[in-house]
């Protein structure tokens, strides 16, 4: 006689099932399990996601500690997701405002408000002794670490090379970052340098040497000073070594 008794596997699998999906609805990525109250860690969690995303940096690259947020109740029983969008047209750097939605089944049930302190780091160029103002930013005096980035403006640099044909705009103080304000490039013409001096008015052409008062790369316009009447002119840098008049 054939033995119509279900397989000790076959029902064991039969039975494993609503676990499974049970399991898969939980894990699916932007949903938090159904649910009548969102949690404060799933607010917070919903709020990293978004940063993260939003930037698109390495995670070792970013701190955020999202302030303290009451759980919400939610009526609908449904799939509830927790949507975080920017309050302010701010950057996400320092503390920011963040709108918090939850949604259950398609439907907005609560809106709310949060604030995240959001902290940025990243290898920058840094200064590994005082460097002078019109002192030349040379590999021998910087040295690459990890800084907290959050409150600098301006720009800065994440490799030495980077630097390479510059100088210190101001002094730049030992084992501060060296930010894109405070380099310049270095001029191809110094002030206090001998030039000379290119003049054409119509098919004549003349020449003297000169004296440049101002510091300027190929193409400024810098003021210069002509050695023989001593007579101060605006010229436009043609190399180091020479510039030609404007009239």
């Amino acid at each position: 006689m054939m033995d119509l008794r279900p397989h000790s596997n076959v029902v064991n699998c039969i039975l494993l099932l609503p676990l499974v999906g049970l399991w898969l609805y939980i894990s699916a990525p932007g949903v938090v399990r159904a649910q009548t109250l969102i949690s404060e860690r799933d607010i917070q969690r919903a709020v990293e996601d978004f940063v993260f995303t939003s930037l698109g940096l390495p995670k070792e690259n970013l701190q955020i500690e999202c302030g303290p947020h009451r759980a919400i109740r939610v009526k609908d029983d449904g799939k509830v997701r927790v949507v975080v969008s920017k309050a302010t047209k701010g950057e996400l750097r320092g503390t920011v405002p963040l709108k918090i939605e939850i949604w259950a089944d398609g439907a907005l049930q609560r809106r709310s408000l949060a604030t995240a302190r959001i902290r940025l780091f990243d290898r920058v160029v840094v200064a590994s002794q005082r460097i002078d103002r019109h002192e030349a930013l040379t590999p021998q005096k910087l040295k690459v670490e990890r800084r907290d980035v959050t409150d600098l403006t301006g720009g800065y640099f994440t490799a030495v090379g980077m630097l390479k044909g510059k100088r210190a705009k101001v002094l730049i103080p030992f084992n501060r970052v060296v930010t894109k304000r405070c380099v310049e490039r270095v001029p191809v013409v110094t002030r206090g340098s001998e030039v000379t001096i290119l003049a054409q008015a119509g098919n004549v052409f003349a020449s003297a040497k000169g004296l440049a008062l101002e510091d300027g790369e190929v193409g400024d316009k810098i003021r210069v000073r002509n050695g023989s009447s001593k007579v101060s002119l605006v010229a436009k840098v043609i190399d180091a070594t020479t510039v030609k008049v404007i009239f």
